[in-house]
């Protein structure tokens, strides 16, 4: 298996950048919440399921390693990114799909935070919109969504908006159908794509000592600025 390698900061659609703002309170509710539903498997030693494949495939402690990375690379300008791979673009999406849950415990009445993640979302298209940005989000019924709704695919179609604004592509889905292939089919495949060869193959570390793990995270949870 191939380690992973490094770049700069976050490749997004958008340019390679950080995220700030409204996104990024966003995305740190996310954080949150997936970090909370991996302890909370550990502890209970019934492993969470994301419903995404490549993250899920890995050990809890893997899920926190690989969390502290990317949130390195969408918090931080000064640290070292991961550069583009199946494993390490699952974890970011294990940040929004920890996004549509917190999302349906507020609507199911069991969420405590002072400001609602729905609250959040709503800021996040407001604060999209007010820059001028056109996209899937400004549609009619984006517009009357409200932080009150309790219509949760409504709020699935707004978070998977955001997620496009950061992930550059869903390349990490195709994991399945290149492995039904031949190996000639699936390196055509990948090269008409521009995948590079070790985009399915890089692994995700893997901690003996979680401390430091658990401490990177809270700070950046933690860190608003």
């Amino acid at each position: 298996p191939t380690e992973l390698k490094w770049s700069s900061m976050w490749r997004t659609p958008e340019g390679t950048r950080v995220l700030a703002g409204a996104e990024a309170m966003l995305a740190r509710r996310g954080l949150a919440t997936a970090i909370e539903l991996i302890e909370l498997g550990m502890a209970a030693d019934d492993p969470w399921l994301f419903e995404i494949p490549q993250f899920d495939a890995v050990t809890p402690g893997q899920q926190l390693a690989l969390l502290a990375d990317v949130g390195r690379a969408l918090f931080r300008k000064s640290v070292r990114a991961p550069v583009h791979t199946a494993i390490n673009e699952a974890a970011i999406y294990a940040i929004f799909r920890a996004l549509e849950l917190s999302v349906q415990f507020e609507i199911d009445g069991e969420a405590t935070a002072e400001k609602s993640t729905r609250q959040l979302i709503w800021e996040w298209i407001a604060a999209d919109r007010e820059h001028g940005d056109e996209g899937p989000d400004d549609d009619d019924d984006a517009k009357e969504l409200t932080p009150e709704c309790d219509d949760i695919e409504a709020w699935q179609f707004e978070i998977e908006c955001i997620a496009d604004k950061i992930l550059w592509d869903r390349d990490w889905e195709l994991d399945d159908l290149l492995v039904d292939c031949s190996p000639q089919k699936a390196q055509l495949m990948k090269r008409y794509l521009g995948i590079d060869d070790d985009y399915f193959t890089a692994i995700a570390p893997d901690p003996r000592d979680l401390a430091p793990v658990r401490r990177a995270l809270n700070r950046i949870v933690g860190d608003d600025s």
